[in-house]
């Protein structure tokens, strides 16, 4: 029997150790410009600007200890040639799943030193299958009334992203930054008691969406909202 393709890590991130890479997939696209005459007919056409927009996906081996600044939005890798510039890092958590660690990227200019960057603080992300709280986002008034009832924290995902900006020529980028970077926390909390959930925001966080409740027929209530914490530029040198 073949063995599978190995995966192409674009971010180099999977280390064997604490995590490795499970899939990769190259987002390869390009631009096309169209001419039409006077009858509508396209007479002309170019394709131009093939660029990547890659992303992975990877799985914890054991609990994944990531110290502030070791991975940074904005940071540039160099693969085949290309540089991809990291861009996002989705990180999801709930009662009863295995976490999973989602980071996707751009091709930005050849040969690219890298430029702005924002890192991202320090978390350890558990090989448990709960819902996790990181980066010190909030805490909440967790209450077991008795082994059925309370309230519990049910998700909690962390999406961390900044925007691209692209100087470009005929669809090659020349020149990249990056701005806008922010961790956005999802959460959510299931009631099964008569006590009503409440969420306090961590330090450097804030509270973006509050809390809002789904109560449907023949099941319990259901709490979600959203907490930022808005990242700094990296001091350069």
């Amino acid at each position: 029997m073949a063995a599978f393709i190995e995966k192409q890590d674009y971010f180099d991130i999977a280390d064997d150790t604490q995590i490795v890479c499970i899939s990769s997939t190259d987002g390869n696209s390009a631009e096309v410009a169209e001419a039409t005459g006077e009858d509508g007919t396209i007479v002309a056409s170019n394709v131009y600007g093939e660029k990547l927009s890659p992303s992975n996906e990877y799985q914890l081996k054991t609990d994944y200890v990531v110290s502030a600044g070791d991975l940074k939005l904005g940071g540039v890798t160099t693969v085949n040639g290309k540089s991809i510039c990291l861009s996002t890092i989705d990180i999801n958590t709930s009662a009863g799943s295995a976490p999973t660690f989602n980071v996707s990227g751009e091709q930005v200019e050849d040969n690219s030193q890298g430029g702005c960057t924002f890192s991202i603080p320090a978390f350890t992300l558990s090989k448990k299958h709960h819902a996790q709280i990181l980066f010190g986002a909030f805490t909440f008034n967790k209450v077991v009334e008795d082994i059925a009832t309370g309230v519990h924290l049910k998700s909690s995902s962390y999406n961390i992203s900044c925007s691209v900006t692209k100087g470009v020529k005929e669809g090659k980028c020349l020149t990249h930054d990056v701005i806008e970077a922010k961790i956005e926390c999802s959460v959510e909390f299931i009631q099964t008691g008569s006590t009503i959930p409440s969420i306090t925001k961590g330090n450097e966080w804030e509270i973006t969406s509050p809390l809002a409740c789904s109560n449907p027929d023949a099941d319990w209530p259901t709490w979600s909202a959203t907490l930022t914490m808005y990242l700094v530029k990296d001091i350069e040198a």
